[in-house]
């Protein structure tokens, strides 16, 4: 995993869930008549809405998992680094910190724009019912920040 995506920023949520209710009517329309006869119109309604049906989201945030590996870290973007050619990579030793969230829901609405946004989404990886989510720290940053172990007001001992 080396890439994140931005969430809520590709297609639009409300053509997606008028797409989605003009599928469904066009699948009664469609139905036989045999079909629709063989059984209680609520039986049949019950089976299209249970296919159309969208569950949101939902994180389980006490299924939560992560973990700290090391890493090469590309500083190439890095306004705040002397890196002399900026179309290619420039790696230093790093850790990447990764969160992998639990979801339920269709990952699929996690891409789409509701009509009303920020300007800041969040990004993240979608895959197997789990939102990937990390950051990747220059070990430079960590060693000379204050309160991590290493930097300039941890314990020495």
């Amino acid at each position: 995993m080396t890439s994140q995506e931005t969430l809520f920023a590709r297609g639009n949520l409300s053509s997606w869930l008028e797409q989605r209710i003009r599928n469904a009517v066009d699948e009664v329309r469609q139905a036989g008549a045999d079909e629709v006869l063989a059984r209680p119109y609520e039986q049949l309604a019950e089976e299209v809405i249970q296919r159309y049906l969208i569950q949101e989201p939902r994180l389980d945030e006490a299924g939560i998992t992560g973990g700290v590996t090391d890493e090469r870290i590309d500083v190439s973007h890095d306004i705040m680094r002397a890196v002399l050619n900026r179309s290619t990579p420039t790696y230093i030793s790093g850790s990447r910190i990764t969160f992998r969230v639990p979801f339920t829901g269709l990952p699929e609405i996690l891409q789409l724009q509701a009509s009303k946004f920020g300007g800041n989404p969040p990004r993240a990886s979608v895959a197997d019912g789990y939102l990937i989510v990390f950051r990747d720290v220059p070990a430079d940053v960590i060693v000379n920040r204050p309160g991590f172990v290493g930097g300039s007001d941890s314990p020495r001992g």
